[in-house]
């Protein structure tokens, strides 16, 4: 489960930033912090929780209020490619899904593990997942041609980007 939950965090940071390069922060944060909806329909299912009436007016006007703030109608964004609001959505509703059950699955955990082995083991999973990513991102040309102002990676950065997870890592330990 603590896997499963490294995963998911993972996931849901590493989504989070990307989404930052299809569209502007506002949206994405947005529809990102949508997340505890989709926590309260997962704590409700697989962990038996109780959800009050109360609770369903204020996930009622939380979905709404990400839709009003969102402006899915509204035509002042200029996008330099129409694909772009498409994608970066996306992005974000698959942020805002591993968001939830990453926050779902701590709360099923809170009484089975010490409260520092969730942080530990999400620090050991970006750790070794980091660069994956970063290697896989130098390797693809064609993530890189979508994007207008495409991050690139040198040995130095992924080093300096290694080491920043080690130490991050040290200090949730500490």
């Amino acid at each position: 489960m603590v896997f499963v939950r490294c995963f998911t965090g993972f996931t849901w940071i590493s989504t989070y930033f990307l989404s930052l390069k299809y569209m502007p922060i506002g949206m994405a944060i947005t529809i990102i912090y949508s997340s505890p909806i989709l926590t309260t329909f997962l704590a409700y299912f697989f962990m038996g929780e109780t959800i009050t009436q109360w609770d369903i007016l204020s996930l009622v006007a939380s979905f709404m209020g990400v839709i009003i703030l969102n402006k899915p109608f509204d035509s002042d964004y200029k996008w330099d490619n129409s694909n772009q609001i498409y994608i970066g959505t996306c992005i974000c509703v698959v942020s805002a899904i591993a968001s939830g059950t990453s926050n779902a699955i701590m709360r099923h955990m809170r009484h089975d593990i010490h409260y520092a082995a969730g942080p530990t083991y999400f620090s050991i999973g970006c750790s070794l997942l980091s660069p994956l990513v970063i290697f896989y991102q130098l390797q693809s040309k064609t993530i890189a041609h979508q994007i207008e102002h495409p991050t690139v990676y040198d040995l130095s950065s992924v080093c300096l980007l290694i080491a920043c997870s080690i130490f991050s890592f040290f200090g949730h330990i500490l």
